[in-house]
C-alpha cells in the first residue's frame, strides 16, 4: 500500500506504480530538496527546485485522470446518435462508458498520517464530479465516511458490507470446489460419481468449518489443488 512507503520519494514512487505512471524520477525530489537546503543555508532562502508531496501526487493523478477520460471517450463516432454532444455532456449521459477506479485498503494505517488519504479522497471527488470514472473504496475502517465527506460533502455513499460466509454457504462452497474439476460424463451408461459423493471424510466438514470460519481465502486453502 502507498501508506506503507517511507518518505516522500517512496510515497511518490508507490503512488505512480499503482496507476502505471512512468517515468518516475522520485529520487530527483530528494536531490532537489538537498539543493534547497543548501541554498537556504547559504543565501537564507530556498532556490525553489523541490516540489511538495502534494504537488507531485497531483501531477501523477492529473495525468491518470486524463488517461481515464480518454478511455471513457474512446469509441465515440461521428455516426453516433448523440455525436453533437460535447465530451462533458457525453460522459454525463453515458455512465456505462466510464471506467471504474478501485481504492483498496483505504485508510490502512491512517492513524500514522492522513495526508495521502486526504489527497486520494480529493482525487476521487474530481473523478466523480467530472463524470470521468466510477469510484469504489474497499476498507476495513468503519469511519471511512468522515474522511470522504471532507472531499465529497454533498454526496450519499452507497455501502455494501462484506462478511464471512455462513456455515451452510461455506460448506456448499467447499463441496462445489471439490467437484469443480470433476468429469461427470457418463461412462458405460452410468454417470460418474462426483468427488463429494465418494469422499468418506465429508462428515467432518461441518466441524472443520465451525473452527475455520467462513472467510473465503481460508476456505479455498482447505480444498486440495
Amino acid at each position: 500500500p502507498i501508506q506503507e512507503a517511507r518518505g516522500d520519494s517512496s510515497t511518490i514512487f508507490a503512488a505512480a506504480r499503482e496507476v502505471g505512471y512512468r517515468p518516475v524520477f522520485s529520487w530527483m525530489n530528494s536531490i532537489s530538496s538537498l539543493i534547497d537546503l543548501a541554498s537556504q543555508a547559504t543565501i537564507g532562502s530556498k532556490a525553489g527546485f523541490s516540489e511538495t508531496l502534494d504537488t507531485q501526487l497531483a501531477k501523477v493523478w492529473q495525468t491518470t485522470s486524463s488517461a481515464l477520460r480518454g478511455l471513457a471517450l474512446d469509441g465515440r463516432s461521428k455516426d453516433d446518435k448523440d455525436s453533437e454532444l460535447g465530451d462533458d455532456e457525453y460522459l454525463e449521459a453515458h455512465p456505462e462508458k466510464r471506467p471504474v477506479v478501485v481504492f483498496e485498503n483505504f485508510l490502512h494505517k491512517s492513524q500514522e498520517s492522513s495526508v495521502v488519504y486526504d489527497k486520494i479522497a480529493e482525487w476521487a471527488a474530481e473523478l466523480t464530479t467530472a463524470n470521468i470514472a466510477h469510484v469504489i473504496f474497499l476498507t476495513n475502517d468503519i469511519s471511512f465516511s468522515k474522511s470522504l465527506s471532507k472531499a465529497l460533502p454533498n454526496r450519499v455513499f452507497r455501502q455494501i458490507s462484506l462478511g464471512d460466509c455462513s456455515p451452510e454457504v461455506a460448506k456448499r462452497f467447499v463441496i462445489n470446489q471439490l467437484d469443480a474439476d470433476a468429469d461427470g460424463d457418463q461412462e458405460g451408461g452410468t454417470k460418474k460419481r462426483l468427488p463429494s459423493q465418494t469422499r468418506k471424510d465429508l462428515d467432518q466438514l461441518d466441524a472443520s468449518i465451525s473452527i475455520l470460519g467462513g472467510r473465503l481465502t481460508d476456505l479455498v486453502s482447505t480444498v486440495p489443488g
